[in-house]
């Protein structure tokens, strides 16, 4: 298959795969070239990973692990877990940037996804500023995840919805010098501690350049 040559570019790589039927073929494809891909209706779904992000999402689950563990909090944050998005929807599963959870709620299949429901779910938005703001609003409601926070990264501000009746309603956009908190666990972070640091790291790194 044409499509799977190796000397292909990942940018190449990314515009062939993104928004195509899914085969295994292509997903060990996809892995081999470390490229995130989440599996949505059957479709290979491209994750955005631009520097500013992987920084974000390194910094936002290092403040909520110290938050966790000040508070004593039976949970753990990750970066980019896998999760099957139910049973009814064959092999599609999602990829959150940041996740929340307790492992003693769900478990792991022999497919390596996690099968449970996280306490929070976290989207840093990217240029598909849609599938943050509404597709992904609709799969993390169906599959009954408690709150799902948006970070958007030019207006330094994070918009916190939070479940009821299966669905999201928006309880508040938060800016550079407030805080957010968790309306379940208690969980609470500083958006400037947040925004700081990644603000921080790129002036840095345009720096050098």
């Amino acid at each position: 298959m044409e499509a799977l040559n190796k000397s292909m570019s990942i940018e190449d790589i990314i515009k062939e795969y993104d928004k195509c039927k899914f085969s295994e073929e292509i997903g060990k494809f996809l892995e081999s070239k470390d490229i995130t891909f989440e599996l949505i209706d059957g479709i290979v779904c491209v994750k955005s990973k631009p520097l500013e992000h992987d920084f974000a999402k390194k910094f936002i689950t290092s403040l909520i692990d110290k938050e966790l563990d000040k508070k004593g909090l039976d949970c753990d944050s990750f970066i980019e877990l896998k999760m099957l998005r139910g049973v009814n929807y064959g092999n599609d599963f999602l990829i959150p940037d940041v996740s929340v959870l307790n492992i003693s709620e769900g478990n792991y299949g022999s497919n390596g996804m996690f099968l449970g429901i996280p306490k929070l779910v976290i989207e840093i938005m990217s240029s598909n500023r849609n599938d943050d703001i509404n597709k992904k609003r609709l799969l993390y409601g169906e599959m009954g995840i408690p709150e799902y926070w948006i970070v958007d990264l030019d207006t330094s501000t994070i918009t916190q919805l939070i479940l009821k009746n299966d669905s999201y309603g928006k309880k508040g956009t938060f800016y550079m010098e407030g805080n957010i908190k968790h309306h379940l666990c208690g969980l609470k972070l500083n958006l400037e501690d947040i925004f700081k640091l990644i603000n921080d790291k790129l002036t840095k790194l345009n720096k050098t350049k």
